[in-house]
């Protein structure tokens, strides 16, 4: 896994993002996102509350987060 430099507080909000299941991604200097975190049991849209449920649903990506450790912005 790629190695940036950050605090240690953002390292544990990664870890704890990851910890509830989300994938995490952190902003690398050639304008991509680098996967930084990979959860054990990723979190279903449907296990979400309802409001989040309604704004993940009008976003999509067409990607397999789990196969893409870098998420190119174009």
């Amino acid at each position: 896994m790629l190695q940036l430099p950050c605090s240690s507080d953002t390292l544990n909000s990664f870890i704890e993002l990851s910890n509830r299941g989300f994938f995490v991604y952190d902003w690398n200097q050639s304008n991509s996102y680098v996967l930084d975190e990979v959860p054990i049991k990723p979190r279903l849209i449907s296990e979400l509350p309802d409001d989040l449920q309604k704004l993940a649903d009008s976003i999509k990506f067409h990607i397999e987060f789990k196969e893409e450790r870098v998420l190119k912005v174009e």
